[in-house]
């Protein structure tokens, strides 16, 4: 069985509950609240007109309350990876040392350009392992580092290439191309340097093989008219985009029941799915598969 492992850990904790300490908001229960312990002291307070000034007040005084309770809560969310953005995940980050990388440099008018919060985060949690020499999220931090807005990197031993003591760092380029002669120096620069890798090991940068294949769908919608039909198809179209692309990944399938499912959706909207062309891409993990065309119409 091929190892598998994955070097985008953004997913691991964007499916993270919202931390406890994160308090749920609620201004009509804030409301009511503030109100019931003012006629508690109160007694004789009558609440009859909603123009009284009392209760005006205590609607200002709510909606206050509500504004510092989001601050409290930003101010909790700024200090968990799960949730942590911008400037506050820079300083989460930098308790690691990584700081966010520039992707390009700033050249005449045009700033400079800095990787996402995505980047920064994926570096963040792959930080964890740098100090691991040779392991396999420590190989990952390191690609990353040198070009921050690598596609993908995959880490193969020798369960997958046989080759007793070598690991091949496979990469994609960014914007799933192929990596430049740049990129390339640079990840063997700094993965396989000493100290980041254990001496006596060979360690290889390499290409992943770019499988452009084609996708063909046709559908019915449940709708009968012109331009529901139109808006089922388009919408079954975006799903099937995101799901294709998604799968762009080295070492990645693409089950042409997937395709099929991603065009019904979770509605009634598309009634039937036919694959024209089914895809015939053959899983290697070498090998990123990457959708070169996709073509959606509507069934007569």
């Amino acid at each position: 069985m091929t190892e598998f492992f994955d070097t985008r850990l953004t997913a691991d904790v964007a499916g993270l509950p919202v931390p406890d300490v994160v308090d749920a908001l609620d201004y009509e229960a804030i409301v009511a609240a503030i109100q019931a312990d003012f006629e508690a002291r109160y007694p004789e307070f009558s609440a009859a007109l909603e123009s009284e000034p009392v209760l005006k007040l205590i609607e200002a005084v709510a909606y206050r309350e509500v504004l510092l309770r989001q601050r409290v809560n930003d101010s909790a969310q700024a200090l968990f990876a799960s949730t942590a953005s911008g400037a506050d995940l820079d300083n989460l980050a930098a308790g690691q040392g990584v700081v966010r990388a520039v992707v390009k440099e700033a050249s005449g008018d045009d700033p400079a350009v800095y990787e996402t919060d995505a980047q920064l985060l994926n570096r963040y949690l792959l930080s964890f392992s740098r100090h691991s020499a040779g392991s396999r999220g420590a190989l990952a931090f390191y690609a990353y580092s040198a070009v921050p807005d690598l596609t993908d990197v995959a880490v193969l031993g020798p369960v997958v290439h046989g080759r007793a003591g070598d690991v091949d760092l496979v990469i994609l380029g960014p914007g799933y191309a192929d990596a430049s002669d740049e990129d390339v120096a640079a990840i063997r620069g700094t993965a396989f340097s000493e100290g980041a890798y254990p001496d006596g090991l060979g360690g290889f940068v390499v290409r992943a093989v770019r499988a452009e294949y084609d996708a063909h769908l046709r559908v019915t919608p449940a709708a009968s008219d012109g331009p529901s039909r139109e808006l089922a198809r388009s919408a079954a179209e975006a799903r099937v985009r995101a799901v294709c692309e998604a799968r762009q990944r080295i070492g990645a399938s693409v089950p042409a029941a997937l395709i099929q499912g991603a065009a019904f959706g979770d509605g009634v909207s598309i009634l039937s799915v036919e694959d024209v062309s089914p895809v015939t891409h053959t899983v290697d993990p070498y090998t990123a598969p990457i959708l070169r065309s996709l073509t959606v119409e509507l069934a007569s």
